[in-house]
């Protein structure tokens, strides 16, 4: 998957995003503030980690279709890890 490797080659260039930030992003319907409780961190830090992974990644938040995949892509390497694959 993209996400899966523009990850991995920005981990080893020591700027590590976490995934979790961005798959509980995605589970509470892209709000902020109920991420930030879930992750019990500012809402501001949120914030900063789904701009900064938007960034890398090139993602336009206002292109619904691409959005879809990212948040397909963020639910599929969580069943990988979860190893749920049917």
């Amino acid at each position: 998957l993209f996400l899966y490797q523009k990850t991995f080659i920005y981990q080893g260039m020591n700027c590590i995003f976490e995934l979790s930030s961005f798959s509980t992003f995605f589970k509470n319907n892209r709000n902020y503030k109920q991420t930030a409780e879930d992750l019990f961190v500012h809402p501001k830090t949120v914030h900063y980690r789904i701009n900064k992974l938007a960034d890398i990644l090139a993602l336009d938040f206002s292109n619904s279709v691409e959005l879809v995949n990212y948040e397909l892509a963020t639910y599929f390497l969580h069943m990988k890890k979860e190893n749920t694959f049917i």
